[in-house]
């Protein structure tokens, strides 16, 4: 993945929405508005929000009879990682470790990802 700028807490919200969306071949603008309904946004700020996500390399757009057609051109994986990284590095020193204490401990953990914890703790 290509250095990208890093996300606003707004940014995250809409692509967090956007990535919920991927499955499909793209979502227009007021579909995407109607998804956001638990926010105060006007629909000319969401389109403000696209628009910025685009032109940072986030988000892609093809044109279909209904206007554009918004889709994540990056995979989620791969950008949370590294804001969790640039966090541990600016927030707790590079010291990963605290990370993944907090996490767990602010959380309640199935049996099965507890599995996968402790299998990834043994690496």
């Amino acid at each position: 993945m290509a250095t990208l700028p890093e996300l606003s807490k707004s940014e995250w919200i809409i692509m967090n929405a956007i990535w919920d969306f991927s499955g499909r071949d793209g979502i227009t603008l007021a579909e995407f508005y109607r998804a956001l309904d638990h926010e105060s946004w006007a629909i000319g700020t969401v389109r403000s929000f696209l628009v910025r996500l685009v032109n940072k390399g986030y988000v892609k757009t093809s044109t279909c009879p209904y206007g554009n057609l918004y889709k994540p051109a990056v995979a989620r994986g791969g950008v949370v990682k590294r804001a969790v990284r640039e966090f541990a590095k600016v927030v707790l020193k590079g010291d990963n470790a605290p990370v993944v204490q907090y996490l767990v401990s602010d959380c309640k953990i199935s049996k099965k990802n507890a599995k996968v914890l402790e299998k990834w703790t043994q690496k």
